[in-house]
């Protein structure tokens, strides 16, 4: 499992789109598109009752996010009345960057761990009542409890940066109001304890909370290089794909 998440945090070289639609319209003016990408949301893993007209236009609009920045300009985006989005771009390595941006979901939660649960029943995936077993990334199973999670569209802003203490990769992270509030109520509440830090069900790290942390500023850790900090900084910038999706067809332009 530690394998599959550094694979898909190692894939992540995605960028941010740090300007309007019009101004991609306006650079893109200058090349022309070497690339066509059809996506479309996967159909069998999305709920029967889902208002598929406006998960399609929420998840086009984090891909268009992830996907634009200084390697791949993105020159025309359409959502088709079926649901696929078209996507005309140029720039090297488009193919892995598409690839790379609809592979990772990026949902991020902060967890309570459960105290005390067994090596044994930790490997052997039996929680304590109340609680769920989740694979980590250095192998080890956590027991953190089902309810009074913190997710992570509470985050206004994510950079990456070095521990001075560690001297190792890390992202600062800062949460608006209401996750500056539930978030010092967790730590409060956790204070010589770990609390799971989770992406796509599997748990980063778990840093020991040694005093309440007030102001909504947080440091994640997880044995980053440099670039895996930088990558999963912008995919917590960019937010959480709404819903899955699929590589329908690539097709070169030129």
């Amino acid at each position: 499992m530690m394998q599959v998440l550094r694979r898909a945090r190692a894939a992540l070289w995605i960028g941010l789109v740090s300007m309007s639609l019009a101004a991609c319209d306006q650079l893109a003016a200058e090349t022309e598109p070497t690339h066509q990408y059809v996506l479309q949301i996967d159909p069998e893993r999305i709920p029967g009752d889902a208002d598929i007209e406006g998960l399609n236009e929420a998840t086009r609009d984090v891909l268009v996010r992830r996907i634009g920045g200084s390697d791949i300009t993105i020159h025309k985006t359409v959502l088709t009345h079926t649901g696929q989005f078209v996507l005309d771009v140029s720039g090297a390595n488009s193919s892995e960057m598409i690839k790379s941006a609809i592979g990772v979901t990026g949902e991020i939660s902060f967890r309570t761990v459960e105290p005390d649960v067994p090596y044994d029943d930790l490997m052997r995936g039996i929680a304590p009542p109340g609680s769920e077993i989740l694979p980590s990334s250095d192998g080890v199973p956590v027991a953190v409890r089902r309810l009074g999670r913190l997710r992570g569209h509470l985050i206004t802003n994510a950079l990456p940066g070095i521990d001075p203490n560690s001297n190792q990769p890390v992202i600062n992270i800062q949460f608006d109001d209401e996750g500056t509030r539930k978030f010092a109520s967790m730590s409060r509440e956790n204070v010589g304890r770990p609390i799971a830090i989770v992406l796509d069900g599997e748990v980063l790290s778990t840093p020991i909370v040694n005093e309440p942390i007030l102001g909504g500023a947080l440091q994640v850790s997880g044995q980053f290089t440099w670039e895996e900090a930088e990558q999963l900084a912008i995919v917590l910038q960019t937010g959480t794909l709404p819903a899955p999706v699929i590589l329908v067809e690539e097709r070169e332009l030129k």
